[in-house]
């Protein structure tokens, strides 16, 4: 029986044995082609991808304005896959699109709830920003994606009113709509409803007050509702959601006190509350830091806090950046407070806040960046010797006085200590060669006597308005710098030929010390330099050909000094050139004979200034048109702002007749001037018609030079004008009434000129005072309160009062009339005596015209005789 069972089994074993070799290839082959199937991309469905490009066909596409000059969409073709061929499209294993970012990809026109796109109900993430919409409203049809965990509607160019649709949406998780001209209903309702999303950016879209979030269902992680219009005090509710890990309620309306308790929130890492309207004092005693508190950022800035600063805000242990700045915190800190694993500290702008000066031998381990300016300093503190990782250090405007100490050299990598009371160096001649000073801004002081060794590392330097003396130190041509500020101090000599030989050199200011000699021509063939200021020096001779190597120059002011030469058509190559400044020096001889026949001089060329000098010939109208600039036909008031890494409030003068005054502008305001100053020369003959093709010009100014001629109507096409002067020439003629249509301007200056009939009336005309029309004794009008006589074609003036109003003056004959001038002039004095002595004032302002006229005929007669000679 036993050997039976042996045998059934065995059998039965051979047979399972035989069935497995049999089916073992295709399980093997299954498995296989399971895998291949696991690992194979989707393929998109006909209705998603038929979708998709309904959705593209429905826009156009415009990349000019885009971040970038591409689009997503220009890889979306029928008859590929949308799944795995085109830009910004995500899908499923099914072929279901579930992501779709086509965010910054130049989709310009209307979209409405019967787009495609909301056929798309597979959808988790949707990223549409930086696209242009057309101010369209949201559509509501976003609630019908109901699967969205993630929207992005940043900067879309929607507009109106969110609909309360979009808070259906029960799986979102973060929402961004910031940057758009958008509202809401009731922000606590439109809270109610939204869940417990991550609210990212959504500026602009709430008024009123914050939403209490009481309820306990919304246990928000992320709440950002920074640059809204909220108002009112923050909740107490808001310290009760303790899975809150951020709170950003930045630039608001906000009023009323800090909850304390928001700081001991267990899951918060990031608060700010910056730029709101907060009042009162934080309290120590009710900030608690725990052991395991994950806050990482603090940002009050810009409120109306006051009271001490509680130590505890200090004692975060997982704290790097915490801000204060610009609030009303006092007293005296107590530099023991600062020793935590904090990197950065900014309590800049706190006016009555100090601290302890003593030499305190701490080390603040991972402390990076300090900024303490417009504070109540009065000493550098000592503890920041000890500061082992110190990078930044900003202690400007504060009320430091006496020496500047030797170990901050090698302490920071940028240091600010301008505007302050500082007069010396400890160590003026001590070596700094090992210093690892990058930056050095000392402007704004008393500093004296030589200009000290600079280390050779530094890169950014300004020593501006002090009181150093001496030559420039040829030393300074060691650094590796890329801005030098040497202006308003007493330096003199000559300036260093190797300062304009410096590789690395961006910007140079040297203006308004006592520089004299030639300006060094040793420009070097790889010149870099983009910005130069040497005006108001004592510098002479001729300009330096060699500057015409600094094919990136943008700026030249070499204003104010004696320099002989003729105009610089040398610089006509430079393509980036926006500003040349060359007022009140020696230059001559006339401008635009060297002009070349492609036309392309000075192509960007918009602030001029040739004021003062002995220039003669016509206006060189013909010669600047070239520029694009200032001829370029501006929509907005002024054209695009240049970037510039710059920022430091350094100035230059320059002469714009506003008001007959000199202004000074921050240097990068040079990117929104258009300006051209031609005053004070020799120029004569007419001004062309040809000035109305300069539409961007701001400010125009051809006073005091010889012009004749009228006031050529062309004038009115420039709509940017505000403040002409056309004042001390030799103009005739009326004043256009085209000018009466120029709403920007401000100041208008025509007096000194033979200028007759009616002054325009209406806009900006009415508002200039008598000033501006003096001296052109054949011009009535309201301003001069002189009345028009209606009767006459040319409007001449006529008396305010009739001939027997006016009184009796002397009888005795004043000789000073008959020898007010010599030819002509002697023969209408007297003519003026007899009306005076006659009291018929009637005809004296016709008599006056006649003899400008007589005068202005031997003046042409002259020219046209110089002309010809």
């Amino acid at each position: 029986m036993k050997s039976h069972l042996f045998l059934h089994n065995l059998c039965l074993l051979f047979m399972l044995s035989l069935l497995l070799l049999l089916i073992l290839p295709q399980l093997i082959s299954f498995s296989s082609a399971s895998s291949n199937s696991n690992t194979k991309s989707p393929s998109c469905l006909h209705n998603q991808s038929s979708a998709l490009l309904q959705f593209k066909a429905s826009f156009t596409i415009d990349v000019s304005y885009a971040l970038t000059p591409f689009s997503k969409l220009w890889s979306w073709k029928a008859n590929t896959d949308c799944c795995t061929s085109w830009d910004g499209v995500t899908c499923d294993d099914f072929g279901f699109v579930i992501g779709l970012n086509v965010s910054d990809s130049g989709i310009v026109g209307n979209i409405n709830s019967n787009n495609t796109l909301f056929n798309l109900y597979h959808l988790q993430n949707l990223n549409l920003a930086f696209n242009d919409f057309n101010s369209s409203s949201i559509p509501a049809a976003f609630s019908h994606l109901r699967r969205l965990t993630h929207l992005n509607l940043s900067a879309a160019s929607f507009s109106g009113q969110i609909p309360l649709e979009i808070t259906q949406l029960k799986c979102m998780k973060e929402l961004h709509m910031d940057s758009m001209d958008l509202t809401i209903g009731p922000a606590e309702d439109w809270f109610r409803a939204i869940g417990s999303a991550e609210l990212h950016n959504l500026q602009n879209a709430f008024t009123g007050p914050l939403p209490s979030l009481e309820s306990p269902s919304k246990t928000f992680r992320w709440l950002d509702l920074s640059f809204n219009r909220f108002t009112g005090s923050i909740p107490a509710s808001y310290a009760n959601n303790r899975l809150l890990r951020a709170l950003k309620l930045s630039n608001n309306l906000l009023t009323g006190t800090v909850p304390s308790s928001l700081f001991n929130l267990p899951f918060l890492e990031t608060i700010l509350l910056d730029g709101n309207q907060l009042t009162g004092e934080l309290h120590d005693d009710e900030i608690s830091p725990i052991s395991s508190s994950p806050l990482y950022e603090i940002n009050l800035n810009q409120n109306r806090l006051g009271g001490p600063i509680p130590p505890s805000l200090f004692k975060f242990p997982n704290l790097q950046l915490l801000n204060l700045g610009s609030n009303s915190f006092h007293g005296v800190l107590d530099p023991h407070v600062f020793v935590s694993n904090i990197t950065s500290i900014d309590l800049s702008n706190n006016t009555m806040l100090s601290i302890d000066p003593s030499d305190i031998a701490i080390n603040v381990s991972q402390l990076s960046n300090f900024y303490f300016s417009n504070c109540n300093l009065s000493k550098i503190p000592g503890f920041f010797r000890y500061q082992e990782k110190l990078k930044n250090l900003h202690l400007s405007n504060n009320h430091l006085q006496g020496k500047m100490p030797e170990w901050i050299w090698n302490v920071v990598e940028n240091l600010d200590l301008s505007s302050n009371s500082l007069v010396e160096f400890e160590d003026p001649l001590s070596d700094h060669s090992l210093s690892t000073l990058n930056t050095l801004f000392l402007s704004n002081n008393n500093f004296e006597g030589p200009i000290p060794i600079l280390p050779s590392s530094l890169t950014y330097v300004s020593l501006a308005n002090n009181k150093f003396s001496g030559t420039i130190p040829p030393t300074i041509c060691n650094t590796s710098c890329d801005y030098i500020n040497l202006s308003g101090n007493d330096l003199s000599e000559t300036i260093p030929p190797c300062l304009v030989n410096m590789s690395s050199l961006l910007v140079l200011d040297l203006s308004r010390n006592r520089l004299q000699g030639n300006i060094p021509d040793n420009f070097g063939d790889q010149c870099g330099m983009a910005r130069i200021f040497f005006g108001g020096n004592q510098l002479e001779g001729p300009l330096p050909r060699s500057l015409a190597n600094c094919t990136y120059m943008e700026v030249i002011d070499l204003g104010n000094n004696q320099i002989s030469d003729i105009f610089p058509f040398w610089l006509e190559d430079l393509e980036e050139l926006q500003a040349l400044m060359l007022r009140s020096n020696r230059l001559h001889g006339t401008i635009g004979h060297h002009r070349r026949l492609n036309n392309s001089s000075f192509p960007k060329l918009h602030i001029v200034d040739l004021s003062s000098n002995k220039f003669t010939g016509q206006l060189p109208m013909e010669y600047l048109r070239t520029s694009k600039v200032m001829t370029m036909n501006t929509k907005d008031d002024t054209h695009q702002v240049i970037n510039s890494s710059y920022n430091e409030d350094y100035k230059f003068s320059l002469m714009v007749p506003n008001k007959g005054q000199e202004l000074d502008y921050v240097v990068d305001l040079i990117s929104i001037l258009n300006v051209l100053d031609l005053s004070s020369n020799q120029f004569e003959g007419e001004i062309p018609e040809l000035v109305g093709e300069f539409k961007s010009l701001a400010a125009l100014n051809f006073s005091h030079n010889n012009l004749i001629g009228e006031i050529p109507s062309s004038l009115g096409n420039l709509k940017h004008l505000q403040s002409p002067d056309l004042s001390n020439n030799d103009l005739a003629g009326e004043i256009p009434s085209e000018l009466a249509s120029l709403t920007f301007l401000s100041v208008f200056n025509v007096s000194l000129n033979h200028l007759v009939g009616r002054i325009p009336s209406g806009t900006q005309f009415d508002t200039f005072s008598r000033n501006s029309f003096q001296g052109n004794l054949g011009l009535c009008g309201s301003q001069l309160q002189i009345q028009c006589n209606p009767k006459t074609r040319d409007d001449a003036p006529t008396s305010e009062k009739p001939p027997s109003s006016i009184e009796n003056s002397s009888s005795d004959f004043d000789w000073r009339f008959a020898l007010a001038g010599c030819g002509s002039g002697i023969i209408i004095g007297v003519v003026i005596e007899h009306f005076i002595l006659t009291k018929n004032m009637y005809y004296l302002a016709k008599v006056l015209a006649m003899e400008r006229f007589i005068n202005e005929s031997y003046r042409q007669r002259a020219r046209r005789r110089r002309w010809r000679n």
